[in-house]
């Protein structure tokens, strides 16, 4: 099976260990977690939201049809592109070029990350 098109506020299983909180401005109350989303808005990004997923969830390859940015608010996501692992954590920012092929798995905290979409 190849890479799939992950849409975040697509359907998810219930039973899925990934935990969907993809309302704007959910759990930002924080005045850096504003500046984020601010900087992200300054930079193009017209979609904007906080998703957090549960202990060791995992996506397997998939794309995305633009650039999205992913920056990690608490836990640790390590994301899987061109062969290459890389874990980030709280503070990081990884972007993701459009139509790259990658996976993601969270830590054993989970993951909560403020997305950005092109």
């Amino acid at each position: 099976m190849g890479p799939t098109t992950h849409h975040p506020q697509g359907s998810l299983n219930p039973s899925s260990p990934i935990a969907f909180l993809a309302i704007l401005g959910l759990g930002m109350t924080a005045s850096r977690d504003r500046e984020l989303q601010k900087s992200l808005e300054s930079e193009g990004f017209s979609h904007i939201y906080v998703w957090q997923d549960g202990p060791q969830a995992h996506y397997p390859d998939h794309t995305h049809s633009g650039l999205t940015a992913h920056i990690i608010l608490a836990g640790e996501m390590t994301l899987t592109m061109g062969g290459i692992s890389k874990t980030y954590r709280v503070g990081d920012r990884c972007d993701v070029p459009q139509g790259a092929v990658h996976s993601a798995r969270m830590g054993p905290q989970g993951c909560r990350y403020l997305v950005g979409e092109k």
